[in-house]
């Protein structure tokens, strides 16, 4: 009887396993293979979360424009709701995301983020001066 209940144990034992490793490999999508040109890749439409300390949440739409011909900068129109004819540049360095200090109509940006895998989603973290106060702020861009 002991041989049975431990054959038996094994077998679950073998079964729950065997169900984690399926849920693994049915739970995670692949990645797309890196771009040649990240920049292009990113150019589109975005929908847009934010948070900050200082103003209440928001949802928004931007529209991110390759800038180089490197595929390693992109414009970002509607940065912070500054409206769509105002742009913030953003560096790309692989899946790293870089915001070197800018001022566009009057607030001075500068930051940090990354891109996901696939490419359809970015997380940004950033500070805006008005000059008055800081803002530390956190934006994730789908589409």
């Amino acid at each position: 009887m002991d041989r049975k209940t431990n054959q038996r144990k094994i077998i679950q034992l073998l079964q729950i396993i065997a169900m984690g490793l399926i849920g693994l490999f049915v739970a995670c999508e692949a990645d797309t293979p890196y771009p040649d040109n990240p920049a292009l890749e990113l150019s589109g439409t975005w929908q847009c979360r934010e948070t900050s300390e200082k103003l209440p949440p928001s949802s928004y739409t931007v529209s991110i424009a390759s800038s180089s011909s490197s595929g390693e900068e992109i414009e970002v129109s509607n940065f912070y709701q500054l409206g769509q004819a105002r742009k913030v540049r953003i560096l790309i360095q692989g899946y790293y995301l870089s915001i070197p200090v800018q001022t566009v109509d009057g607030f001075t940006i500068s930051g940090t983020g990354s891109v996901n895998g696939r490419f359809d989603q970015i997380s940004l973290t950033y500070t805006v001066d008005d000059q008055s106060e800081i803002n530390t702020v956190q934006n994730i861009f789908t589409r």
